[in-house]
């Protein structure tokens, strides 16, 4: 049903999860193991909760579903975790990369940080 109005279509959604909120969670779940419902999921945590600026959304969804190897070690992604790189700072994301990978890239960041927040003290001074 194609709304003009959020607040309406939120009014809508919420009138039937109020009627029977178990049809309506049992409903949710169903969707978000559907290929659609996955893609909608990963995209929403990526921007939601990872506060990620992405200009296109759809592209990196299927540079990261494409993906077949860690775009900074090389490792193939059999048995090792993906996952969608971004800068901390910028919110922009950068790589598909292993769990091991990112880790790395995140401490790299916050020395990064820690040394152009020490050089700024410096040239203060």
């Amino acid at each position: 049903m194609p709304y003009k109005d959020i607040n309406a279509q939120r009014a809508y959604h919420r009138e039937k999860y109020l009627k029977d909120p178990e049809k309506y969670i049992d409903y949710a779940r169903q969707y978000r193991k559907t290929p659609k419902g996955k893609k909608v999921d990963t995209i929403s945590r990526w921007q939601n909760a990872l506060k990620m600026k992405m200009t296109n959304p759809e592209e990196m969804y299927k540079r990261y579903f494409d993906a077949t190897e860690c775009e900074t070690c090389g490792k193939e992604f059999t048995g090792i975790k993906k996952v969608l790189d971004h800068h901390h700072a910028t919110g922009s994301p950068r790589f598909v990369c292993c769990i091991k990978c990112n880790n790395n890239l995140s401490k790299v960041d916050r020395q990064q940080k820690c040394l152009l927040l020490e050089l700024h003290r410096q040239f203060l001074r």
